[in-house]
């Protein structure tokens, strides 16, 4: 199974060292990788095949691929290919967060268990180096504020962290997300539901534990598995916490231990946002009307008082002094 030394090292190789590899694991599993093109594009490339085996269950070809690609070699491997510069590459971002192997322990998640990495957060390294603002960093998922419609329960992806547009109406944020479903449960679409989220990612930096309003850039592109979603997510007057998040279960494989591909695009913003994918429990319009049966009624004179104060601050502009009296 792959781990993040695994994955480091794959990054350190030269690039005709990696296309030599490549040419092993093509002539000894029958495969068709193509080695042309910049080592970026190449790295990608390896990364589609390695998910490809590990989705169709192919342990042992998986297992003959990377003793290929971890095989010690006599010339060195560091040259100009550095590791530091390996690390803020986009491609090889998405490769560490997936497949990455050295974080701290913590309790099994969905995607760790659909990715065979049992007990690790998908929140890796490389996502602890990228989510930092003003020396702040965040290792835990972004939490939301409450919605009386829908209740978090799992997350299933890593956090996709997009940049923002470096220069205005030029420059477009993308990020590839990769979501898998749970193993230990089969989804009820009555009352279960996929929804993306997603955050001003300054914001939550700085208060990375304070829950956040649901977000959505501008000007943004959703599409899951290769199908578009056309939704309005602008929310009441561009404000943020006024929109719900997206729900994308029509068009995601629900299957136990299935992987979906969400691709997402915004532009004409200067800010950074931060996707992520949950699995939600959704609440029924007879269950909210059952709450507010339950809850205890206002008295009558508290409601007089509420509409009194609330008249008063209309007829004054609010400008009246303390005693609310309407005078001033």
């Amino acid at each position: 199974m792959p781990t993040y030394a695994s994955v480091q090292r794959l990054s350190r190789l030269l690039a005709r060292q990696l296309k030599a590899r490549i040419r092993e694991v093509n002539e000894q599993l029958g495969s068709r990788i193509a080695v042309s093109g910049t080592k970026g594009s190449i790295v990608s490339r390896m990364d589609d095949y390695l998910q490809e085996l590990e989705q169709t269950g192919a342990h042992d070809a998986l297992q003959r691929v990377w003793s290929i690609l971890e095989r010690e070699d006599s010339e060195p491997e560091d040259g100009h290919a550095s590791p530091s510069h390996s690390v803020h590459s986009p491609v090889h971002y998405e490769l560490l967060t997936r497949l990455g192997d050295d974080a701290p322990p913590v309790s099994p998640t969905p995607y760790a268990a659909a990715s065979g990495i049992s007990g690790h957060s998908p929140y890796r390294r490389a996502n602890r180096e990228r989510l930092h603002v003003n020396g702040n960093v965040a290792t835990n998922p972004p939490t939301f504020r409450p919605c009386p419609f829908y209740l978090s329960q799992e997350i299933l992806s890593e956090i996709a962290y997009a940049e923002g547009s470096r220069r205005w109406r030029r420059m477009t944020g993308t990020k590839r997300c990769i979501s898998c479903m749970p193993r230990h449960k089969v989804l009820e679409l009555s009352t279960h539901r996929v929804m993306v989220y997603c955050v001003d990612a300054a914001q939550w930096l700085a208060k990375p534990y304070e829950p956040m309003p649901v977000e959505f850039p501008p000007v943004l592109e959703l599409s899951i598995n290769h199908v578009p979603i056309r939704k309005n997510l602008r929310g009441i007057k561009n404000r943020p916490g006024t929109v719900h998040p997206v729900d994308i279960t029509a068009h995601c494989c629900l299957k136990p231990g299935a992987s979906n591909e969400l691709n997402i695009v915004y532009i004409n913003t200067p800010k950074r946002y931060a996707f992520t994918v949950w699995l939600v429990e959704a609440k029924a319009a007879s269950d909210l009307v059952d709450v507010i049966k339950q809850r205890k009624p206002f008295e009558k004179e508290n409601t007089q008082q509420l509409h009194h104060r609330d008249n008063v601050w209309l007829i004054d502009g609010g400008d009246d002094d303390d005693d609310d009296d309407g005078h001033y």
